[in-house]
């Protein structure tokens, strides 16, 4: 029963690869690169672009236009003078204040001449922050403020961002299933003399509808939901499918990290740098794919895949250290190295993803242990290259006394 569940299911799918063959549509320049959950390196960036009237588009203020008008037949108005205005990306207001009303990044600013600003919350999968719209809502710089929360599917923000503003009245919320999609189409019409800016965009359309549930592999989905209707006996049988399908996932990603794990314990990927700190290479996963990080440590640390924040030394416990050794890391070896209080600095390997959202092939050829190490050594090839030049640079370090005197 199972077997002929598996031979109707496949016969569906390989239907819709032939499909997405001949149309082209699994070809995603941003899903390639690894960046279609990226609130601020895609989503945000490409969106200020759109609505920046000084754009390298060269299309001056067409698409905020547009975008003002999509606003409009959603009852929202602004006073935006779209002529004179600029967009930015993780606009800096200023540090948080204490009761937390004032201050911090701004996802996307439209700002004109006349500082009347419009401001875009902007979530893909991120969670609220506490007071985050309210901030947004005290925005001092401007002198008439237009306030949006933007988000997948429309949904309303939690209190602890809100803080008590009215939707509707203090801010508006609208979604990427239907307002930016129907923005975005109105743009790619404005742009069919314009071939490069076109095919962009519409490569971003088909990464929000990928996003939104709305591409052809939604039809194939309820096609099999169908499937699954008409024949019960088929449908008893996917719980133990299911099961299985998450045991193996869970045992392939699990010996996955700690291989990785074993491999940075090496001598090449840790150096110590005073009074028992050591710099070290661990490694985790998140929505993002595979990550790096260079990790100060108290004592020498020997697990070094996905560990708990609170087992590293944060920037807060040893500030002097921690900097010395930050801007080795970015200096010397790479400024693309992203850092936080938890990292001196962390990157993603090059075109790595997520274990889950490799080629099946691949990801299931991880059973046997010489795949699995073949991909490993793939992946640190970048690290090794990346430590041997720390090890070169990282001086002894010259804390001060009160610092030294950290647990």
């Amino acid at each position: 029963m199972i077997e002929k569940l598996f031979i109707e299911i496949s016969a569906i799918c390989k239907r819709y690869e032939e499909i997405a063959k001949l149309t082209g549509e699994n070809f995603n320049i941003f899903q390639i690169l690894g960046l279609q959950t990226s609130e601020v390196r895609l989503h945000s960036a490409f969106l200020a672009e759109l609505l920046n009237s000084k754009g390298l588009h060269g299309q001056g203020d067409k698409f905020l236009s547009l975008f003002v008008k999509q606003l409009k037949g959603k009852s929202i108005t602004t006073k935006i003078d779209t002529k004179s205005s600029e967009a930015f990306v993780e606009y800096y207001s200023g540090k948080i204040t204490e009761d937390g009303q004032h201050g911090g990044k701004i996802d996307i600013l439209i700002k004109d001449k006349n500082s009347q600003c419009v401001i875009i919350e902007n979530k893909i999968y991120a969670g609220d922050q506490p007071q985050q719209l309210k901030r947004y809502n005290n925005f001092s710089e401007s002198t008439a403020l237009t306030l949006l929360y933007l988000n997948l599917f429309g949904g309303e923000p939690s209190a602890i961002s809100s803080d008590g503003l009215e939707v509707g009245k203090d801010f508006y919320i609208i979604s990427y299933q239907k307002d930016i999609l129907e923005w975005l189409d109105a743009c790619m019409k404005e742009a069919t003399a314009l071939p490069i800016i076109r095919e962009t965009i519409l490569q971003y359309i088909h990464l929000i509808k990928w996003l939104t549930n709305q591409t052809r592999s939604k039809t194939m989905s309820n096609e099999i939901k169908e499937l699954l209707k008409n024949n019960p006996e088929y449908f008893k049988n996917i719980p133990s499918i299911q099961s299985a399908y998450e045991e193996l996932k869970k045992e392939i990603n699990d010996n996955f990290f700690k291989e990785l794990g074993e491999k940075l314990k090496s001598e090449e990927f840790e150096v110590v740098v005073e009074h028992g700190y050591w710099v070290q290479l661990h490694a985790g996963e998140d929505r993002d794919g595979i990550h790096f990080a260079f990790r100060l440590v108290k004592d020498r640390n020997n697990e070094r895949c996905n560990l708990k924040e609170e087992q590293f030394v944060i920037e807060q416990s040893y500030p002097t250290l921690f900097k010395e050794c930050t801007v080795i890391l970015k200096d010397k070896v790479s400024s693309s190295f992203k850092s936080d209080n938890w990292s001196l600095a962390w990157y993603y390997p090059t075109n790595r993803k997520r274990l889950e959202d490799l080629e099946p092939e691949e990801y299931l050829s991880f059973s046997k242990n010489e795949k699995m190490l073949e991909f490993i050594n793939q992946i640190l090839v970048e690290a090794r290259k990346y430590f041997s030049i720390l090890k070169e640079n990282i001086p002894k370090s010259k804390a001060t006394e009160s610092e030294k005197s950290f647990p």
